[in-house]
């Protein structure tokens, strides 16, 4: 996360449009989605793609299944399989795990 120096760990609890609600170590914290730089998961927890949303961006569907190396607005690379699109959020499976990356949270995308 953005302006955090230790990442927050816990469990998603409710999801909205701008916030996700997290339940870390039996407090309810409130995360502003345009803070969030990527979040790790389950690799499992999400696939495919909404094609409603995707109508104007060159990164499509077709691209669902492809090695991407994805460069972060900090600095940091992380490379994995496409495995989820959204208007919002691109999801990779990495060496890390499931990440779900926003969209604001990357300069620029390098499909293998």
């Amino acid at each position: 996360m953005q302006g955090v120096r230790e990442p927050l760990e816990g469990v998603v609890d409710e999801v909205a449009k701008y916030e996700v609600g997290l339940r870390v170590e039996g407090k309810a914290v409130i995360l502003f989605r345009h803070a969030i730089l990527y979040i790790v998961t389950e690799p499992m927890e999400f696939h495919g793609y909404s094609v409603e949303e995707l109508g104007e961006t060159i990164l499509t569907a077709d691209f669902i299944g492809s090695e991407l190396e994805v460069h972060l607005v900090n600095g940091d690379v992380v490379k994995g399989k496409l495995t989820k699109l959204s208007r919002y959020e691109v999801g990779i499976v990495s060496n890390e795990g499931g990440l779900v990356i926003p969209k604001v949270s990357i300069s620029y995308v390098v499909v293998s």
